[in-house]
């Protein structure tokens, strides 16, 4: 019994072996993977893999001749190539091998190892940056409210790179497909990155070549962290040196570069500089450094600009209690010189300026359009420094500023300007605060103030921007200024004096701004070859507004001005319910048509006339019901009327008597509703609509209308008829009487729009007398047609796609002198274009067509030119009547002779009757 207790049963042995087995299966397969997986990537199907995987998530295609993957000796790669599908980028590296420690991926401390990149070569091509191709640069994100900013970190343990003999080319595609290129060479560099507490360097040197030479770089950087940090970042206790060196570098060479951060500078000249900066616990505690610019020219468009004198820096700046004492900061050029020292007590900082030479400086990163500055100006200022705020005081001097208008002999009178400020800088609200700002500009402005204005700059500062303005304004002083920048015509006479105090803000997308007293006093406007003047003595302005500047919807806007020729009163307010917004508004306009300011008048057609002084009332209300307000919804929801009257008005010909107008809206379509006129000893009757949401704008006529009933036709308007019958164009002293029906009517608001104009009409003409001079001349003294009144007939006519058009193509417009019809047929455009015929009253063998009677065979020639300038070609007359008499004539003897010659089918008589007389016209001809 206690023998075969001690006995192990066959079951048990089985079962104990078969969980030896299992187990060591486990711990083997896993094993195999993790020792046979580098095998294979590294094999030509592990290659492979990888290779097509990577070619399959990138736009371009890159090659591996050797994978080498391996636990303990790294991985190494030799010959690496890649080339993009736009064949803008290429790379060949030779080899790249590193030893990275696969565990410290694991607990957070990343060594890389030693890693090296030998002979790298890049070649990248780009084009020159335009304005559509540069990149648009992002707002960076501001961080959330709760997150704590911490210094910069490297998650790198340690790290040692190194590349060997690297070349990297950028080609710039020019214009005309020539290119530019520039090579940074014999690129070596070391970095050593190593563990806290222990130094590591930086070490990178390189020669710039291009075509015309090249210049060396040297940088290099040792520094510390300190030990008791994670990480490797600067903190305090971090200590180290950074030195930079640039040996006659040619900066025209850099233009590629520029060009792939979407820049095109082209500048030329030879730059030395040195930078060597000393950290000790954290921070910078001392930077000097030194650069000079040599030769320097700027290139924008056609023009070169060349700096006579080099630009210099000199700067030796050190840390104490972390603010900056500046022993010396000095920059020197031919068109700007600053100057800069202090300590944390006071630093006194003054810069002087050329502005012309500052402006072609500036021009390749402001660019201040059709304007040229010139004048001297000087700044000077003490800032005082504490660890969290500065305080600046200071003038700033503009010395016989000059502002003139290029490509003309505009330019503004010399004047002076003077400023005084106090302000402070709050670093850690990031808020700038303005205490006082006093200016002084001459004939520009006699007095601005602003007080206590505040400026954020960054951070999450709540504060709008905001502040009070008082400024006062000579209107006479500053006209000539006016008249440069084009606000007022040269032959305009202005004087007044406006006072104004205002207080405004800008709180995210809302401006508030808010008028304690506007005033113009005594103010006077005349144009110099015109009798009225303008005059008021008091105009007084109240203004409250709160206006979303992002979609230009406003909150409220009170609006009132008080004068004696004009009063407006003008209230805008703003509702809100849930996501549905509302708008209500009305407005009361009263204002003297025969005293609007020649400010206003001098921008209306020639010759506006208006007569009368009622009150314009209108009023309006709207909504959207989206949570963002939606521009279009608000033009859809749109309900409004306004009335106006008028006694008389005269525009491009057009004379109205007293005629009252209304306009209504609702769902975004704006309807001028039906009126009738006396106009020119007739009737003009219209009504149409505008519908806002349509882009562009256009008018259209609501229905068949007799627009123009018996008025007489003037100069204006036979210039615009001139496109129907171009016998109008260019004349002056037309009479006559017009009707004119339309079917259609459609006019988009917007000039460049023109081509869509698409109208169906018919027009008539009588009594129609035309100026001394027509290109009709030549056909008056042929066809003793002059001293008759023209009757055009009604005409059918479109214009459409840019093209006027006679609706009949056969007979065109019939213009009649007496009983005699003349026609005119085919097109004009509206670029002035003509492509026309006119058919005369006679045929070639003299039969006369008259009115109710016409005849076959008239004559019709081409009319030449534009409508600036329409000719008849009478050389063309006398050769086509030359033709057809020779033709009538030879063809009439022929058709004799055939009629005795009965052989041969009619046929073959008529096709040998025209051979043989264009053989004789060829003789003639």
């Amino acid at each position: 019994m206690g023998s075969e207790n001690k006995t192990t049963s066959p079951g048990k042995k089985t079962g104990k072996k078969k969980l030896l087995v299992l187990a060591i299966i486990i711990i083997t397969i896993p094993l195999l993977l993790f020792f046979l997986t580098p095998v294979y990537l590294s094999s030509q199907s592990g290659k492979n893999l990888i290779v097509n995987n990577i070619n399959k998530s990138i736009d371009g295609i890159v090659g591996i001749d050797d994978l080498s993957i391996s636990w303990f000796k790294g991985l190494e790669l030799t010959n690496l190539t890649f080339a993009d599908n736009a064949g803008t980028t290429s790379a060949k590296i030779k080899n790249i091998r590193s030893t990275p420690k696969f565990s410290s991926f694991i607990f957070g401390n990343i060594d890389l190892g030693k890693t090296t990149v030998t002979n790298p070569d890049i070649v990248l091509t780009v084009r020159v940056p335009t304005a559509d191709t540069a990149p648009k640069k992002k707002p960076a994100p501001k961080p959330a409210p709760t997150e704590i900013l911490t210094p910069a970190s490297i998650p790198f343990n340690r790290m040692k790179l190194e590349i060997i003999q690297g070349n990297l080319t950028v080609n710039l595609k020019q214009p005309d497909n020539s290119t530019q290129s520039v090579t940074l060479t014999n690129i070596e560099s070391n970095v050593n990155i190593n563990p806290p507490g222990t130094e590591s360097d930086f070490g990178l040197t390189m020669a710039v070549q291009d075509s015309r030479g090249a210049s060396k770089i040297n940088a290099s950087a040792k520094l510390t962290p300190d030990t008791n940090t994670k990480g490797w970042h600067l903190k305090p206790g971090s200590t180290g040196q950074c030195v930079v060196n640039i040996d006659n570098l040619d900066i025209a060479s850099l233009r590629p570069l520029l060009a792939l951060a979407g820049k095109d500078i082209q500048v030329t000249g030879n730059l030395n500089a040195n930078l060597n900066a000393k950290i000790a616990n954290g921070t910078l505690e001392k930077l000097t450094a030194n650069a000079d610019l040599q030769n320097f020219t700027q290139t924008i468009g056609d023009k070169t600009t060349a700096f006579d004198k080099p630009i210099t820096m000199d700067a030796q700046v050190s840390m104490k209690d972390n603010l900056p004492i500046i022993d010396k900061l000095n920059v020197t050029s031919s068109f700007c010189n600053v100057d800069c020292a202090g300590d944390k007590e006071k630093i006194t900082y003054k810069a002087k300026a050329d502005l012309d030479k500052l402006q072609n400086f500036a021009s390749q990163f402001v660019d201040l359009k059709s304007f040229a500055l010139a004048g001297e100006l000087n700044i000077n200022g003490i800032a005082k420094l504490a660890p969290d705020n500065i305080s600046i005081t200071g003038t700033t001097k503009i010395d016989k500023l000059i502002v003139a208008k290029t490509g003309t002999k505009k330019q503004t009178p010399q004047t002076n300007i003077n400023a005084t400020f106090d302000m402070a800088v709050d670093m850690e609200k990031s808020l700038i605060s303005i205490k006082t700002v006093d200016i002084d500009a001459g004939l520009l402005v006699k007095s601005a103030t602003i007080t206590n204005a505040t400026v954020p700059f960054g951070g999450e500062t709540k504060q709008p921007i905001a502040g009070s303005f008082k400024t006062e304004i000579d209107f006479k002083e500053l006209g000539p200024t006016l008249e440069v920048f084009g606000i007022i015509p040269a032959d305009m006479q202005i004087a007044g004096i406006l006072k104004s105090d205002i207080n405004a803000s800008l709180d995210g997308d809302t401006l508030h701004l808010d008028t304690k007293e506007t005033t113009i006093t005594n103010l006077f406007i005349k144009q110099d070859d015109k009798p009225e003047t303008f005059q008021e003595k008091l105009i007084t302005v109240k203004l409250d507004t709160i206006l979303n500047i992002a979609d230009l919807t406003p909150e409220k806007f009170i609006c009132k001005i008080d004068g004696t020729n004009i009063k407006v009163d003008t209230n805008i307010g703003q509702t809100i319910e849930g996501t549905k917004t509302s708008y209500a508004g009305k407005a009361n306009i009263d204002v003297d048509l025969e005293n609007l300011p020649p400010l206003i008048t001098a921008r209306l057609p020639e010759g506006f006339i208006a007569k009368g002084k009622h009150p314009l009332k209108a009023n309006f209300t709207t909504f959207t019901d989206a949570d963002v307000k939606d521009q279009s919804q608000l033009k859809k929801n749109l309900i409004a009327n306004a009335d106006y009257k008028f006694d008389a008005l005269s525009v491009m010909g057009v004379n109205f008597e007293q005629t009252a107008v209304k306009l209504t809206a609702a769902k975004g379509i704006v309807s001028l509703e039906p009126f009738t006129a006396n106009v020119n000893g007739g009737k003009l009757s219209l009504a149409g609509n505008i519908d806002l949401n349509e882009e562009p704008m256009t008018f259209r006529l609501t229905k068949h209308t007799k627009i123009a009933d018996n008025i007489n036709i003037t100069d204006p308007i036979a210039a615009k008829l001139s496109y129907v019958f171009p016998a109008l164009a260019k004349q002056v002293g037309v009479t006559g009487r017009l009707d004119f029906t339309a079917d259609k009517i459609v006019v988009p608001l917007a000039a460049e729009s023109a081509n869509k104009i698409d109208i169906i009409g018919n027009i008539a003409m009588r009594d129609l007398g035309l100026g001394a001079k027509s290109f009709l001349d030549p056909l008056n003294s042929v066809l003793k047609l002059q001293h008759t009144k023209i009757k055009v007939s009604p005409t059918d006519f479109t214009i459409k796609d840019g093209i006027m058009r006679y609706t009949d193509q056969k007979d065109g417009l019939q213009f009649e002198f007496g009983d005699k019809p003349l026609n005119l047929i085919g097109q004009t455009g509206l670029d002035k274009s003509i492509d026309m015929t006119i058919e005369l009253p006679w045929s070639i063998l003299g039969q006369t067509a008259t009115v109710g009677k016409d005849t076959q065979g008239r004559i019709a020639i081409p009319i030449e030119g534009t409508l600036d300038n329409p000719k008849i070609n009478l050389a063309e007359l006398i050769k086509k009547t030359t033709e057809s008499v020779i033709k009538d004539v030879i063809k009439g003897e022929l058709d004799n002779f055939l009629k005795k010659n009965k052989s041969g089918s009619n046929d073959k008589k008529n096709d040998k009757v025209e051979d043989q007389i264009n053989q004789i016209i060829n003789i003639f001809k």
